[in-house]
């Protein structure tokens, strides 16, 4: 007997970061091993996005995966597919964020302390502005992840 089709109803945690390898619980109904994961995709037709690593169904209402390094920051949409072709979408699964940094170059290595780190994450269709900027720039490479 086939199963009903399959649900998907929250991923927590709420945010994760644009570069991905962050685990994620998604909770749904008529989940089944084998099920594979797209983050990103376009919830309209579903299409697009890029596998999650390590996709693991746990019960036929929990599914545990990795998110992907991903193309853009914002809400994320995911799409669940089995096996047999069943599938479905839920849209602004997550919001994909960005971790920035403060801290000083000090002899040309880059130092910064978990104290100095900041979540950064921005809502659908929001614009946003970045200014990087270093003093004693030698060796530094900005990088947004």
């Amino acid at each position: 007997v086939e199963g009903g089709e399959p649900r998907l109803v929250s991923a927590t945690p709420g945010r994760s970061p644009i570069a991905g390898g962050a685990p994620i619980e998604v909770r749904g109904s008529d989940l089944v091993a084998g099920a594979r994961l797209f983050v990103g995709v376009d919830p309209a037709s579903g299409r697009g996005g890029v596998e999650a690593s390590g996709v693991e169904v746990v019960s036929s209402g929990l599914l545990r995966a990795f998110t992907p390094r991903l193309a853009r920051l914002g809400a994320q949409a995911l799409r669940l597919e089995l096996a047999d072709g069943r599938g479905c979408v839920l849209e602004d699964a997550f919001i994909a964020g960005a971790m920035l940094v403060e801290g000083e170059v000090v002899a040309g290595r880059w130092s910064g302390g978990a104290a100095e780190i900041h979540y950064v994450e921005w809502a659908r269709g929001e614009e946003v502005e970045v200014e990087l900027v270093a003093e004693k720039g030698a060796g530094f490479e900005p990088r947004l992840e």
